[in-house]
């Protein structure tokens, strides 16, 4: 913040700068008008610089009054990056909560099960701040054949590997077997194992293989799913 004081530097500072909510009235807003043909019911995104919610809000209700935008943020001391609780949106400048019809808060447990699940089920590897809003997004919004609902990802998981081994330690990409020059690698692999015994390749977030449309390096197998926990419907996860 100090070197943006000088000559040499501009500080664009997201948090401030009016270009970030302009920028979804200029480009988001108008593409979800034109895939939805008109049609969306409900705008949901996580609450962070707010410049998505205040620019997508602000274009989509100038179309149609009556589009519910939703406002989605975590519970306070959250550990969800990217986000801001209603303590900390207090200070953010970009935040128009007279704006949005509806604000919802999510927690920690209920973001990262939802990454779990859409990873499992829907093979998307979303963050936890996607999570977060889709959470909302089913908290507030009814079961409703004719709404068009429109929920924005704006991360994935691979960026948040560390906040996932937090939340979810027994997830976790299994080491590669150790070699040693002139051995053959399981004997040289057995050797440094406890037991002696080689460590199993791990298996994807959904066990038992890789998940549907996965790529990238395995994990550890996680407990199975409940019977009754159901899949996702495709009107769960609209948008993008």
């Amino acid at each position: 913040m100090e070197m943006a004081e000088g000559s040499e530097f501009h500080m664009l500072n997201q948090y401030e700068n009016e270009a970030n909510v302009e920028a979804h009235i200029q480009t988001t807003g108008p593409e979800i008008w034109r895939q939805t043909e008109g049609k969306i019911t409900h705008f949901v995104a996580s609450l962070g610089t707010c410049g998505t919610i205040s620019g997508n809000g602000s274009f989509l209700k100038g179309k149609n009054r009556d589009i519910q935008v939703i406002g989605v943020h975590p519970q306070e001391g959250h550990d969800i990056p990217g986000v801001r609780s209603m303590r900390q949106l207090e200070h953010t400048k970009l935040f128009r909560p007279d704006e949005y019809d509806t604000l919802v808060e999510v927690k920690n447990r209920e973001a990262y099960d939802m990454c779990l699940r859409l990873t499992r089920e829907e093979s998307l590897i979303a963050g936890p701040s996607s999570a977060l809003a889709l959470v909302g997004a089913l908290k507030v919004i009814e079961d409703q054949p004719d709404a068009v609902v429109v929920v924005i990802f704006p991360d994935n998981v691979f960026k948040y590997a560390s906040s996932f081994e937090r939340h979810f330690p027994h997830v976790r990409a299994a080491p590669p077997p150790p070699t040693r020059p002139g051995r053959a690698q399981s004997e040289g692999a057995a050797s440094n194992h406890p037991g002696g015994e080689l460590a199993q390749p791990a298996q994807h977030l959904g066990g038992g293989g890789p998940a549907r449309g996965a790529r990238g390096p395995g994990f550890a197998a996680l407990p199975p799913r409940r019977a009754d926990s159901g899949g996702l419907r495709e009107a769960d996860v609209a948008g993008g």
